[in-house]
């Protein structure tokens, strides 16, 4: 077996990544950094449930820091059982941990990673349930099946919004023709001196 990181260990990392980050931003860069995101998106179910927590503490006014998620999972309607708040817990604290403060680019560049993942597993997913049809369904069912595509379309639509938001503007190149003048424009116009004009003879 080959060495490297796995292509879902790799998604995996960056979600962790992503919500590391966040837990250091204050309500309105998180608010931000969260614009077209939806915990569905995320792979990990921990990393999903603490994405719908930060969540609702940013929409509350609150920074996504660790002791106000950790708190916020303790109160939550279907309260977990003791080992998995353990396991959130320590998920918190460790995310926190390894990513510390990062611009905001950063974590927009993390964004678009987890949202193209999220959009090739439901291309994926599509793709699966088309072969099942395939193999088992009816003509009318198959066709239904090709034309839905509407969780893939909507999530690669959110994908594109957040990769064109941190694309560089083009700066315009500066003109070296007309900023900065020819050095002979300076030099002065010496014009040739003018012979005199001979009188003509008179006729005699």
């Amino acid at each position: 077996m080959t060495g490297g990181v796995s292509p879902d260990r790799a998604v995996l990392s960056a979600e962790r990544q992503f919500l590391g980050h966040l837990m250091w931003l204050d309500p309105d860069r998180a608010r931000t950094a969260l614009a077209g995101l939806r915990p569905s998106d995320l792979a990990d179910p921990v990393a999903e449930f603490v994405l719908r927590l930060a969540i609702q503490a940013v929409a509350a006014g609150h920074n996504p820091a660790p002791t106000i998620l950790f708190d916020a999972a303790t109160e939550v309607a279907e309260r977990p059982q003791e080992f998995r708040l353990q396991r959130v817990g320590k998920w918190i604290i460790d995310a926190y941990g390894a990513a510390g403060p990062a611009p905001q680019q950063h974590c927009a560049h993390l964004k678009g990673i987890v949202l193209r993942a999220a959009w090739r597993r439901a291309v994926r997913e599509h793709a699966i349930r088309v072969l099942q049809v395939a193999e088992h369904g009816t003509t009318n069912d198959l066709k239904d099946q090709v034309d839905n595509t509407a969780k893939a379309d909507n999530l690669w639509v959110r994908f594109r919004a957040a990769t064109s938001l941190r694309r560089p503007r083009p700066v315009p190149a500066r003109s070296t023709t007309t900023d900065v003048p020819h050095p002979s424009a300076h030099r002065p116009t010496i014009e040739p001196a003018r012979r005199p004009q001979q009188r003509s003879r008179e006729s005699s």
